[in-house]
């Protein structure tokens, strides 16, 4: 009886579970089967080789425990292998790194070329017809040089205009035109190999101006140093140096616009100006006469001979097509402070008669630096009666336009009425002997550079590591470009077609 009652409960305990069981297994059995997703997964040797070196190193580390193999030979073993894996890893990372790399090149070639298109073909009417080419033919030189002409007038009016009526705009006029010319003034200097000429005294004084009207307009020190070097040495460099008033020509007009116009800002600011209470002082002392002018030029000539002598004279030795100052005073003969320099020097004992000027020579320095110095102190006796004295600093200002303007007259009557048609007649010719040869084809120069990009990246194994194919890594083009041997044939003029080509 007590077996029979144990055996009782025990079964009776055991049927709720045994009917929950059957319950779940007839819900399952009622509900319907899951779909399952199977993932595609893709072959990375990334993850490959990280995975089998995680099972190399399990295996190694559980081969120390149990003691199968000596510590020292199987930590040397595992070394190597960690050394040959690593190696493997930056292989592959290098090699995408350098398809990458050949996929933006193309693309951001092919991106400049298509712009570079499309640029030419709205300024030229044709995509494959350079810039260079096309602004130095005849018609548009013309254009510009009546461009030039028109704009210089209508300076000319505005300054007039403003110097009358405005005087205290007129500085900021002065400052907003010398920047942009300036700029054009490196880059035609720089084409032209004449930059050195920037850093020459004038440029100096233009920029002590700006530095007054924009920083200290209220030091009177600085104004009264600025206008003995602006009416001084600047001012009669138009004189000495015959610059002229030539209207269509910008290279000239610039000229003429960073020796005139720091006089002319000096003259608004010291007796037109009405916004400002006016200078107490009504003559120059001798500190700001003298002094303070000289203290600047020493510090200019310094400046200039530390720049050319100690800086820039590796380049200058290397490159001696770039000119200087020095270097067209001591070879154009003809030039006024040229002959002076040669007739006092032969007469004081320092030259021979037959002797002449060598840039690279201690002694052409030393007399070029003496000379420029006497010119400075010659120029700056008169800027006393200037700053005392309105009306005969507007006559010195009106007495240098006037040398300006009679030298733009010779160099129209004289120079320009013969050579004007005769360079265009030249240039056209020149131009068209340049490009004869040229083959201005850049769909075919796209595709040779991507060929050549191309080759860079040749060792690019894909058999051996499974590459991402999808839009992240190619382009989905074909490899297009030459042939290394037809590449080979064109270089040198492909070379030369990019060179000429840059705008």
């Amino acid at each position: 009886m007590t077996t029979y009652t144990s055996n009782n409960n025990n079964h009776k305990s055991s049927s709720p579970l045994s009917t929950c069981s059957s319950t779940s297994t007839s819900s399952e059995s009622i509900a319907p089967p899951k779909k399952r997703t199977t993932r595609r997964t893709r072959n990375n040797p990334l993850t490959s080789s990280i995975k089998q070196q995680f099972d190399e190193f399990l295996a190694t580390f559980e081969s120390l425990v149990n003691s199968e193999k000596s510590l020292k030979s199987q930590a040397a073993k595992l070394k190597q292998k960690m050394g040959e894996e690593r190696k493997k890893l930056l292989n592959v990372i290098r090699r995408r790194q350098n398809f990458v790399s050949a996929k933006f090149h193309r693309k951001s070639l092919a991106f400049r070329i298509n712009v570079q298109k499309s640029v030419r073909r709205s300024i030229t009417g044709d995509a494959n017809r350079s810039l260079r080419r096309y602004i130095q033919e005849p018609p548009q030189i013309k254009f510009i040089d009546k461009m030039s002409f028109s704009v210089s007038v209508l300076i000319l009016l505005l300054s007039e205009f403003l110097m009358l009526s405005y005087p205290s705009f007129f500085k900021w006029f002065y400052v907003c035109m010398l920047f942009p010319l300036m700029l054009v003034r490196y880059v035609d200097y720089r084409d032209k190999k004449y930059h050195f000429f920037m850093f020459d005294l004038c440029y100096f004084v233009n920029f002590l101006s700006v530095a007054h009207i924009c920083f200290f307009p209220n030091s009177t020190w600085l104004f009264e140093t600025i206008f003995v070097l602006a009416n001084g040495p600047v001012l009669f460099a138009i004189i000495v140096w015959r610059n002229s008033m030539v209207l269509h020509s910008v290279d000239k007009m610039t000229s003429l616009f960073i020796h005139a116009f720091p006089p002319f800002y000096c003259f608004t600011h010291r007796w037109l100006d009405t916004s400002r209470v006016r200078i107490a002082s009504t003559i120059l002392s001798t500190h700001s006469w003298l002094l303070s002018p000289t203290l600047m030029y020493v510090m200019w000539q310094f400046t200039y001979l530390l720049k050319t002598e100690v800086v820039s004279r590796s380049y200058l030795e290397q490159n001696v097509d770039v000119e200087t100052s020095l270097r067209w005073l001591a070879r154009d003969s003809k030039n006024f402070t040229n002959k002076l320099a040669k007739k006092v020097c032969t007469r004081i004992g320092v030259m021979d008669q037959k002797e002449k000027f060598d840039s690279t020579s201690l002694k052409t320095k030393f007399i070029f630096v003496a000379f420029n110095f006497f010119y400075f102190a010659i120029c700056i006796l008169p800027t006393t009666s200037l700053f005392s004295y309105k009306y005969v600093h507007l006559a010195v200002l009106l007495f240098a336009m006037f040398c300006s303007v009679w030298q733009g007259a010779n160099y129209y009557i004289e120079v320009f009425s013969e050579r004007y048609s005769s360079s265009l007649e030249q240039k056209a010719k020149q131009l068209q002997e340049q490009y004869l040869f040229i083959d201005e084809n850049l769909d075919s120069l796209m595709e040779d550079k991507w060929a050549e990009i191309q080759s860079d990246v040749s060792d690019l194994d894909t058999n051996e590591f499974e590459y991402d194919t999808s839009d992240e890594y190619t382009d989905g083009d074909g490899d297009g470009g030459y042939t290394p041997s037809a590449r080979d044939e064109r270089d040198s003029s492909q070379r030369q077609f990019v060179d000429d080509n840059e705008y």
